[in-house]
């Protein structure tokens, strides 16, 4: 950010097991929040450079909850004085509230997911560069 000459810079943070992890953590104690806990150890340092050279920051550390991870990062920025900053969240991509209306079956026993709804900790679909975009 400080010697390089760039447009975009993209933090990757997140994975299946993390995701998952983060399902429960959330399950076990609902008031931690569903966003990457380092977000804030990793965008407090570039957030302001960044904005003055005018690089766009893409990162998947919203997790299971990007809505909160898109108002923290308003949050740092205005710490920072930042005043004017364009911050958006992709949603949609958790299911877990819904994935037992869905009609689908366990691929490996063609059980249907509804008969095992109270034991699903975590479902979340790829949305595609698309929406990030």
């Amino acid at each position: 950010v400080k010697r390089g000459e760039l447009q975009y810079l993209c933090f990757e943070a997140m994975s299946e097991v993390t995701m998952s992890e983060a399902q429960v953590k959330k399950i076990v104690n609902p008031t931690i929040p569903g966003y990457d806990p380092y977000l804030e150890d990793r965008l407090s340092p570039i957030i302001k450079k960044c904005k003055e050279k005018g690089i766009k920051i893409i990162s998947n550390q919203g997790w299971i909850e990007p809505i909160s991870a898109a108002e923290k990062i308003l949050d740092i920025s205005k710490s920072q004085g930042i005043s004017k900053i364009k911050v958006a969240a992709v949603n949609g991509g958790i299911l877990l509230d819904r994935i037992a209306d869905m009609g689908l079956k366990f691929v490996e026993t063609g059980e249907l997911i509804a008969d095992f709804k109270d034991r699903v900790v975590s479902a979340e679909a790829y949305l595609g560069a698309r929406e990030i975009v």
